[in-house]
């Protein structure tokens, strides 16, 4: 059988059908002379392609951001996650929970706490008021099946915070708080109360010890070697006198400031109920 495709002498293609091998007037195709090497051609394609890339900025990081605000609050880590992050105070921070004793009163109000609460603690972990007061309140706060609290270190990322307080400066939060800060929320996420970052009887007993260490504060700005070994040395020293404080009676003070805080955001009805 005859193949169905036309045969034609080499070299006799018809004109319509002669194949356009690129090649303009000038012996070249596509900008690249004939006679050229194939490594001229390869680094001729190559060199377009680099110049192009060079003037493209870098891509943003990628970021994940939480859907909405009941996400942005369980991105947020868990006390015993906060923890496992701690290398210097995870173990101190570990102890003040063991040694927090939680008042009756307090407990059962805890207990019979009537509303659901989302609690956000904004923290610094090297801070000696955090290392004092944050394990009170958590213990305090595992005594409230409806309560229920996440922890945010201020050098982590700060979208959940961002997403929680959309109408807040996060930087401008930050500069003006001493923390910790406790943000409390309702089951609608609005923002109810915050408290922090001590209870008011421990402003006495810190400012006694900011008479005795003047130097301390202006430390905090020091960024010279002797400077930060001189500002660890106190912030260590003051560590272990705030336990001393809230081991001596401030963790009651603290515990009572903060069950009013949150006693004081209930209806009246459900205030009156619960104390009878």
């Amino acid at each position: 059988m005859q193949d169905s495709l036309t045969q034609f002498p080499d070299g006799a293609l018809p004109e319509d059908v002669q194949v356009d091998a690129g090649q303009d007037d000038f012996g070249e195709a596509d900008g690249i002379p004939f006679d050229a090497a194939p490594a001229d051609v390869v680094s001729a394609d190559i060199a377009a392609v680099d110049g192009v890339l060079a003037h493209e900025p870098e891509p943003p990081p990628v970021r994940v951001l939480p859907l909405d605000r009941t996400l942005a609050f369980n991105h947020c880590q868990t006390y015993a996650m906060f923890l496992l992050e701690q290398e210097d105070q995870g173990r101190l921070l570990t102890q003040r929970y063991a040694e927090t004793r939680i008042l009756p009163a307090v407990q059962d109000a805890m207990a019979h706490y009537p509303d659901i609460l989302s609690i956000l603690a904004l923290v610094d972990g090297e801070d000696p008021d955090t290392v004092a007061v944050l394990p009170i309140i958590t213990r305090l706060l595992d005594s409230a099946p409806r309560i229920q609290l996440r922890v945010l270190a201020d050098e982590d990322d700060l979208t959940a915070l961002a997403m929680l307080l959309p109408d807040l400066d996060v930087d401008a939060g930050l500069e003006d708080w001493d923390l910790p800060q406790f943000l409390v929320f309702d089951e609608d996420w609005e923002l109810q109360g915050q408290w922090g970052p001590r209870p008011a009887a421990a402003e006495r007993n810190l400012e006694a010890w900011l008479s005795r260490y003047p130097e301390y504060e202006t430390l905090a700005e020091d960024e010279s070697e002797a400077g930060l070994a001189y500002f660890a040395e106190l912030t260590e020293k003051l560590v272990q006198e705030m336990r001393i404080w809230y081991n001596s009676g401030l963790s009651a003070n603290c515990q009572t400031e903060f069950c009013d805080m949150l006693t004081s955001l209930q209806a009246p009805d459900e205030a009156i109920e619960g104390e009878g």
